[in-house]
């Protein structure tokens, strides 16, 4: 059974009473919950239990009264022998992204030591924090040395909170993961735009009004001049 050790180090110091939650999914760490009474310090080693190869997320949830915050988790576990370095990045423009749109990901593969030709599967993932996969697709390439491309995950349908796109690279006698958070949120009105086309469309009718005054008015008196 694979097992991480040291995912997370921190210290926690107490100015009310705090109740601290370690929540994962899967794989489930050592320690559950943790208190602190106000005034304390403490500095936390939490260590996680991988049951197998894959993604897996969580959270640390900070809770003091009805005050509540929480601290993501991402774990990526990968078998000892390592043929590959794989990686996946998100352009800070898809970090934060509106309801609707889908998210562009850059990812990379990378060979460790010498140079061979091998076919691996790539696994495509979007999960949420809740131990939930929204969306898998998976592909078979032929990989030498390096490649790199950029890939569009389908997050158009999802709803707004926080998400993980990822990669499961399976190649012979090994498997690589690699994620990445992104967040989605309501698209806000841009009131300020607003204002101006409304402008715009005021100064336009009062144009068009103006024009049509003065052509009335010039009409007019070349009438009486007759």
């Amino acid at each position: 059974m694979p097992k991480i050790k040291n995912i997370i180090i921190f210290t926690a110091i107490a100015v009310a009473f705090i109740l601290i939650y370690i929540f994962f999914i899967r794989p489930s760490p050592e320690e559950e919950n943790l208190v602190l009474s106000p005034g304390a310090e403490q500095r936390v080693l939490l260590t996680v239990k991988a049951p197998e190869s894959g993604i897996y997320a969580g959270r640390i949830i900070f809770k003091s009264g009805e005050t509540r915050k929480e601290v993501f988790v991402l774990v990526n576990v990968r078998s000892e022998k390592k043929l590959f370095d794989v990686s996946i990045t998100l352009p800070e423009s898809y970090k934060t992204i509106y309801r609707g749109q889908d998210v562009n990901a850059f990812i990379s593969l990378l060979q460790i030591g010498p140079p061979i030709g091998t076919d691996v599967t790539i696994a495509y993932l979007i999960k949420d924090f809740n131990g939930n996969t929204i969306s898998k697709e998976s592909e078979t390439l032929f990989v030498y040395e390096a490649k790199s491309f950029v890939k569009e995950f389908p997050a158009s349908n999802l709803k707004i909170g926080d998400y993980i796109a990822g990669i499961e690279v399976a190649y012979p006698g090994g498997f690589a993961t690699s994620s990445t958070h992104f967040r989605i949120i309501e698209k806000r009105v841009d009131f300020q735009f607003i204002v101006i086309i409304i402008i715009a469309i005021l100064a336009i009718i009062i144009i068009i009004y103006s024009i049509l005054r003065y052509k009335k008015a010039d009409k007019y008196i070349h009438l009486r001049k007759k």
